[in-house]
């Protein structure tokens, strides 16, 4: 998480969260987070996320195994360029983890 700007006292706050890429078992999405002042009218980007979640079921066992997930599939060109950027991440992620084990 980056942390921008501060969020004040009285200031309403609001998340805005979307899928950008998913492998088979894992999705990532990008939040930001906006701070509204009521009284001026304006708006502040406070902060930004990059969340990273995998698919797990658990069962009756109470194991934990990944499962397979929908694939998303961008339709715009920013939509596109976001999610070969996130598949970029995504293999260096998966690299790095590789190298670490």
């Amino acid at each position: 998480m980056d942390f921008h700007e501060p969020v004040f006292i009285g200031e309403l706050v609001t998340l805005k969260a979307k899928l950008v890429y998913t492998s088979s078992r894992s999705m990532m999405v990008s939040v930001e987070v906006r701070a509204e002042n009521a009284l001026k009218k304006t708006y502040r980007t406070t902060n930004t996320a990059i969340l990273w979640y995998a698919a797990v079921k658990v069962d009756e066992k109470k194991q934990r195994n990944c499962v397979e997930i929908p694939q998303y599939e961008p339709k715009t060109e920013q939509e596109k360029r976001e999610f070969e950027l996130a598949h970029q991440k995504y293999l260096e992620r998966k690299e790095m983890i590789e190298r670490e084990r």
